[in-house]
């Protein structure tokens, strides 16, 4: 009988997290997505957050966990003129990234590998800032991956992550509208802090879930030992037209690889009807947001 390996588990991770249905898409995954830099980034964002909270922002050192085409590294160390890390498993990402810090003058300032983030986690150490930008569930669930990724940055370090959050009455009601919120590019941005005694308590089973409420967020960020300093709330209809612009360029390199390998025409058409199921439309109720996080030295973790 056959047992997967570790190298299987992280493939069927990276297929995952890019809505691909199977391993067997990865070797095609540079081509499918060659004309989309920013994939799933919002470094306009973390650059808002970083200057109105982080002090001296040239001096931080960042890493970006699943950099992808390094489009927030390169962005940031151009803006900010501070030292960004970026890894990813995939080559042809990491080639381009280092092409585009050349392109913009700041390869002095980006460093970029090939690599497994699930073995980078062990390792990497003492950063100012990591990022964590719509990487999925490559690392897990959003409880497995904060779990691990805090590590990473020292005490009183900072993560920033660009996820989602489940839309419901209540928790819609108790989280996002009370901030006070200000207009940012297509985003709303605000102080999203709470006191400790005002975040709800969930069991620990409900933060294991792959897609938490707001209120759920902040309660796996309490248990984690992490302050939430400030969020960027992505505006659904921007967000819509977005993935929309993302979802034809996908689907007309779909179509010029069904033309080259027409035995794997049933493959590319499960990722373009995945990439259609992933889009998010204006009535799902998921809403995209970055968070500002602190580690907060003296708060353990109630999952170790």
């Amino acid at each position: 009988m056959y047992q997967k390996t570790y190298k299987d588990e992280v493939a069927e991770k990276l297929a995952k997290s890019l809505t691909a249905q199977t391993p067997e898409l990865i070797p095609y995954l540079p081509e499918l997505l060659v004309d989309i830099w920013d994939l799933g980034s919002s470094p306009e964002d973390m650059r808002a957050l970083i200057e109105a909270y982080l002090p001296s922002p040239h001096k931080l050192q960042m890493i970006d966990m699943g950099c992808a085409k390094g489009a927030a590294p390169v962005y940031l160390a151009r803006t900010l003129g501070c030292h960004v890390k970026g890894i990813d498993i995939i080559p042809e990402f990491i080639d381009a990234a280092e092409k585009h810090a050349q392109a913009n003058d700041v390869e002095a300032l980006c460093e970029f590998a090939v690599g497994d983030i699930n073995e980078a986690v062990l390792t990497e150490r003492n950063y100012d800032v990591a990022i964590l930008d719509a990487i999925m569930d490559v690392l897990g669930t959003p409880a497995e991956t904060i779990r691990m990724i805090r590590h990473v940055i020292k005490e009183s370090g900072y993560l920033l992550i660009n996820d989602a959050y489940k839309i419901n009455e209540e928790n819609n009601a108790a989280g996002v509208e009370t901030l006070k919120m200000s207009e940012v590019a297509g985003s709303k941005c605000g102080s999203a802090k709470k006191s400790i005694d005002e975040i709800p308590e969930f069991p620990p089973e409900v933060l294991e879930a792959p897609y938490l409420t707001y209120e759920e967020w902040l309660a796996l960020f309490r248990a984690e030992g992490l302050e939430v300093v400030a969020t960027i709330v992505t505006e659904g209809k921007a967000l819509f037209a977005f993935n929309e612009a993302q979802k034809e360029l996908i689907r007309g390199r779909a179509e010029e690889l069904m033309q080259k390998h027409p035995e794997k025409k049933a493959l590319f058409e499960a990722f373009i009807k995945a990439q259609e199921g992933n889009q998010v439309a204006p009535d799902v109720p998921l809403q995209g947001i970055t968070w500002l996080v602190r580690k907060i030295q003296f708060v353990p973790s109630r999952y170790r």
